[in-house]
């Protein structure tokens, strides 16, 4: 039996949450990329698409 490499495309979405100072809450959803993240979490995959397969 072979061995392989193989390069998998993964196809989904994840949360980050960031810290933001800001007048309201509609100027913090504005800016939101200004402030400092703190978080990442919920992380989804959908699709997985290989990419490339190699001989190891």
């Amino acid at each position: 039996m072979e061995r392989y490499f193989v390069d998998v495309k993964q196809i989904g979405h994840w949360y980050e949450r960031y810290e933001v100072e800001a007048e309201s809450e509609e100027a913090a959803k504005k800016n939101w990329h200004n402030g400092d993240m703190t978080d990442a979490y919920e992380h989804c995959v959908f699709e997985s698409k290989v990419k490339e397969v190699e001989e190891a």
